[in-house]
């Protein structure tokens, strides 16, 4: 089974919108609606998972009844993101702060003295982690483990 999961949490204010971004209309819908369709096209057998702050999934379900939107697709709150980067690296930056902070996430900060593949992969199953960051290498190393034994 296939999925994508759609980050959707911003708020519009570095536009000047009053609306959070993803609610701007595009055509005359939210620009968000036509994302979901554009990946429905792309297979009708793929499941669509939006991820959207909790203060905004009551106007997201007011939006699709009024524009009568039936794309399939599940609405989950944001959740625990945990980047993996070496605090010289400018993705320390932008993978630990600068994004999460703007998308109000809440971080997982785990402080490790040498990568090892396994103890992530246990860190991201004992403590939830719903949104994971690392570069290439680590991705390679954490994919030679056996994922037997783990509950994501």
């Amino acid at each position: 089974m296939d999925y994508v999961i759609i980050v959707a949490g911003g708020k519009g204010q570095r536009m000047g919108a009053e609306v959070p971004k993803q609610f701007l209309p595009v055509g005359g819908r939210p620009i968000l609606m036509h994302t979901l369709e554009r990946f429905r096209q792309y297979s009708e057998a793929l499941q669509i998972v939006l991820v959207l702050p909790h203060e905004q999934q009551e106007r997201w379900r007011e939006l699709c009844r009024e524009h009568g939107f039936a794309v399939e697709h599940r609405v989950v709150d944001g959740g625990l993101h945990f980047t993996v980067s070496d605090t010289g690296w400018q993705k320390a930056f932008w993978g630990k702060l600068y994004g999460q902070w703007f998308g109000e996430a809440t971080l997982f900060i785990y402080d490790f003295d040498k990568f090892n593949g396994a103890d992530i992969l246990k860190k991201i199953c004992d403590y939830k982690i719903t949104t994971f960051c690392a570069p290439p290498t680590m991705y390679r190393f954490m994919i030679k483990e056996s994922f037997e034994g783990y509950d994501f």
